[in-house]
């Protein structure tokens, strides 16, 4: 559900290296766009000398930011949608067409919310290049997210789980993120190299392309 704050504005975004070897998408949300295909190249409403280039010119500058390559699919994604959608330019758009827009959208109230995180931030880029005098997403509240508790396993279930593993690979897999708390992509894009099988450490790369180093137990 979305409400217009007529006082206020809104406050002030799982990841892989350079090497991209997965992309985990969150349920509820939409699908990244395919590996290959860049972005807006068959978009069927705007011109590549107006929408397109202006998106492709945001894309380069998260880029140039260093954003791995998972979020970059993430904004791609979205505003391919969105682009392909609108029938004016984006920097003629307005918070009821916004408005219109996401509620129109079939996914889930996380996906909604997702396409709200990606034109804010998009945004808030247009204003700092000059392009906006003024964001339509000013005054626009986020959509509700409903934050259910998250299920977990018991450590009888885990057990289970673990003798049920047919390979000593699943095994580990199941292992490693009972004990370190890996997110999926991470774990898929751990190296040999990452290992320090030593001090039994690993060190990923996480949410916003940061690395981190996790400890596992024997």
């Amino acid at each position: 559900n979305y409400s217009h704050n007529q006082k206020g504005g809104t406050k002030g975004d799982t990841n892989t290296r350079a090497g991209e070897k997965i992309v985990v998408p969150r349920k509820g949300l939409e699908p990244p766009l395919p590996l290959g295909k860049r972005i807006l190249s068959l978009s069927e409403v705007h011109s590549p000398s107006d929408n397109v280039r202006l998106v492709n010119s945001f894309i380069s500058d998260r880029k140039l930011r260093g954003l791995s390559p998972n979020t970059i699919k993430f904004y791609e994604g979205y505003l391919d949608r969105f682009v392909n959608t609108i029938s004016t330019p984006l920097l003629k758009q307005t918070i009821q067409g916004i408005i219109d827009f996401i509620t129109s959208r079939r996914s889930n109230a996380g996906g909604k919310h997702a396409y709200f995180r990606v034109l804010r931030v998009f945004s808030k880029w247009c204003l700092s290049e000059e392009l906006l005098d003024k964001s339509p997403l000013a005054t626009l509240r986020p959509p509700t997210v409903p934050r259910p508790l998250r299920p977990s396993l018991s450590l009888k279930d885990l057990t289970k789980l673990l003798n049920h593993s047919p390979q000593l690979r699943d095994k580990l897999i199941v292992s490693l993120l009972a004990d370190t708390g890996l997110r999926l992509s991470e774990l898929a894009n751990i190296d040999k190299s990452d290992i320090d099988f030593i001090n039994r450490t690993i060190v990923v790369w996480g949410k916003g392309a940061r690395q981190r180093r996790v400890a596992y137990g024997e």
